[in-house]
């Protein structure tokens, strides 16, 4: 659970983590791995074997992230991420992060402010924290994204929890409203970064932020996963090098992107053969028949 100084309106902290240096974290945990250590199963044997070679080390900041300090990064000079425990790293070893491979590629450091189970809803939040607060401006901004029905539950007592709206991901109203919002935080996110002249850019691995995408003006870009870390549940090395190399010429473009017009379905020629998902396929039948009631073209 995280903290909130709203006295001082600072970040969000996590006193879980803050100035510490772990071999295990949340669903990578010793049990867990000795649970896996028992498998009969080739893949997960190699797996072991993997990490039992090469372990993992968590070290987290004074905040509670697996970043540098804050305080350590000048204006226009680093790279500022965020996500969920993807980019945290759960289950993985530091140097193997999409991040981190990103910042020695271009030799830049990284401000991860990532925290692990949070959503959409936390990076923006956050982010206008490290703009209010006057922190150094990145050179480029990252958000790594989770499925979008995760959302925050705050209390008096300067508590924040992550809780999902709902346990059934199949329940389509809470799921299009999630989606809905999540689209509206992408939005946000890139035009605050844009205004200051940096660009920024969103990902998230397949599928986990597709249906984000249909109500997001800039692109979510949807990266292929693979590999599995330590805790045999989170994405692997392979998967992040993946990410690592969507991204890089992405960073290396010294244009911004304010907008990106998808080549199978553009933002307003959006009908069911173009659609990629189901959601996608409702929401274009929808606007179809719209379009015959009303005789309006949105163009």
């Amino acid at each position: 659970m995280l903290d909130y100084d709203n006295l001082l309106k600072d970040l969000f902290i996590n006193p879980q983590y803050a100035n510490q240096t772990l071999s295990w974290a949340s669903t990578d945990s010793m049990d867990r791995f000795a649970e896996l250590s028992e498998s009969e199963d080739q893949e997960v044997i190699d797996l072991v074997a993997q990490y039992t070679e090469d372990p993992v080390t968590y070290e987290f900041n004074s905040y509670g992230y697996r970043s540098i300090e804050f305080d350590e990064v000048e204006d226009n000079n680093f790279i500022l991420v965020s996500g969920c425990s993807h980019t945290v790293g759960i289950g993985n070893r530091y140097k193997d992060l999409w991040w981190v491979k990103l910042g020695e590629e271009l030799d830049l450091p990284v401000v991860n402010l990532a925290q692990e189970s949070y959503g959409p809803d936390f990076m923006f939040y956050n982010t206008n924290l490290w703009l209010n607060r006057k922190y150094p401006t990145p050179k480029i901004a990252i958000y790594q994204h989770p499925v979008p029905n995760r959302v925050m539950k705050t209390y008096i007592g300067n508590e924040i929890k992550m809780f999902s709206d709902t346990d059934d991901m199949n329940d389509e109203n809470i799921m299009h409203n999630c989606a809905f919002r999540h689209g509206m935080y992408t939005d946000a996110l890139t035009n605050m970064w844009n205004a200051l002249d940096v660009p920024c850019y969103h990902w998230g691995f397949q599928p986990d932020a597709e249906i984000g995408n249909v109500f997001a003006t800039n692109c979510i870009h949807q990266i292929q996963g693979g590999d599995r870390a330590r805790d045999d549940t989170h994405d692997g090395p392979g998967a992040h090098h993946n990410a690592y190399e969507y991204l890089l010429p992405l960073c290396k473009n010294d244009k911004i992107r304010n907008v990106y017009n998808r080549p199978d379905a553009s933002l307003y020629d959006f009908t069911p053969d173009t659609a990629r998902s189901g959601f996608e396929k409702k929401l274009a039948a929808s606007i179809t028949e719209l379009r015959e009631a009303t005789g309006i073209i949105y163009d």
